[in-house]
């Protein structure tokens, strides 16, 4: 049996959700950590995601983000990652994460 190694996690990237959903992102990047597991998400600047992501990190973990071209000509990507892999666009990024990156939680 495989061991996990990495945990993909899709989350909102807005910012108008209700705290208990960041105080619970956070909070799920913080155990990811500690528990020595990659999160790879899609590489959001604001929301959960970043939320998520910047736990991770504080907490001596390791971020894989997996955005589209588009949104990075955007400027919606979060520059701190550990990782940024850019993808063509959202089929690819999401055939990346499955073959790559699984499980997957959204």
């Amino acid at each position: 049996m495989n061991k996990i190694q990495s945990v993909c996690v899709y989350a909102a990237s807005s910012t108008k959700v209700p705290e208990i959903y960041f105080n619970t992102a956070h909070e799920l990047g913080t155990l990811l950590a500690m528990h020595h597991l990659r999160l790879i998400n899609g590489a959001g600047r604001q929301g959960l995601m970043r939320e998520c992501a910047d736990a991770c990190m504080e907490h001596g973990g390791q971020v894989t983000g997996v955005i589209p071209t588009f949104m990075i000509e955007q400027g919606w990507q979060h520059t701190g990652l550990t990782e940024l892999i850019e993808t063509k666009d959202i089929h690819t990024r999401k055939l990346q994460n499955r073959i790559d990156y699984m499980p997957c939680l959204s």
